[in-house]
C-alpha cells in the first residue's frame, strides 16, 4: 500500500492530531498519508490543527469542516501551509461542484460514483474539476466488487490531477454478489 487514509473527529483534536502525527512520521518516505475529518470541526478548530498535520506529514485533509460550510473550505484552502484540501460530502452535483470551483474553495474533489447519482453523473463533476484546474479522488461507498469495479472503470477515463483511490468496499463485506471478487493491486 501507498496510500492510506485515517477518519478522524470522534476524539478531541489535540488527541487526533497526536495521533495522526505519530503514524504520519512513521510513514515519511514510504507512503502517503490522507486524513478525513468527516466534518467534525468548524473553521476555527481547523484553522487552528491542519497546520500540525501539514508539518507532521500529512498532505490531503478532507472535508475538515460541515459540508454547508463553504466559507471555511475557501479559507483552509487560500492558508499557504502545502495542505491540499478535499471537497466530499459539499460537492454531490455539478451545481456543488461549479460553486466550489468559483468559489475557490478546494483543491481536490472527492468522487463517489453512488453519491454523485451514477457513472455520467460522476464524469460531469469530474469535468468541472479539470476545467477549474482541481485535482480528483477515487472515492468509494460500501460497494460490491460490481459497484467498485464501474468506479475503477470510469476513475480511469478521467483526465486532470489524480490523488490516489480507495475502491476497498468488497474488502469490507461478510458476502459478495459475484462468484469472483475484484482483485485489489496498485
Amino acid at each position: 500500500h501507498r496510500i492510506f487514509k485515517i477518519k478522524i473527529g470522534a476524539r478531541q483534536p489535540a488527541e487526533d492530531v497526536a495521533h495522526v502525527s505519530r503514524i504520519a512520521r512513521e510513514l515519511q518516505g514510504q507512503a502517503s498519508l490522507t486524513i478525513d475529518v468527516n466534518q467534525a470541526w468548524d473553521g476555527n478548530t481547523a484553522r487552528r490543527y491542519l497546520p500540525q498535520l501539514v508539518a507532521s506529514g500529512v498532505g490531503l485533509i478532507e472535508q475538515p469542516v460541515a459540508k454547508w460550510n463553504v466559507e471555511a473550505l475557501k479559507g483552509l484552502t487560500a492558508t499557504p501551509d502545502g495542505a491540499l484540501i478535499m471537497a466530499d460530502e459539499t460537492v454531490c452535483s455539478v451545481q456543488d461542484a461549479m460553486l466550489l470551483a468559483r468559489q475557490n474553495a478546494c483543491h481536490v474533489f472527492s468522487l463517489k460514483v453512488a453519491k454523485h447519482g451514477g457513472l455520467i453523473r460522476t464524469r460531469k463533476v469530474a469535468a468541472v474539476a479539470e476545467a477549474a484546474d482541481i485535482g480528483w479522488y477515487g472515492g468509494t461507498m460500501l460497494e460490491t466488487s460490481l459497484g467498485s469495479a464501474a468506479s475503477a472503470h470510469v476513475f480511469s477515463t478521467l483526465a486532470g490531477a489524480h490523488h490516489g483511490c480507495e475502491l476497498f468496499g468488497p474488502q469490507l463485506l461478510v458476502d459478495d454478489i459475484v462468484e469472483k471478487k475484484m482483485s485489489i493491486v496498485d
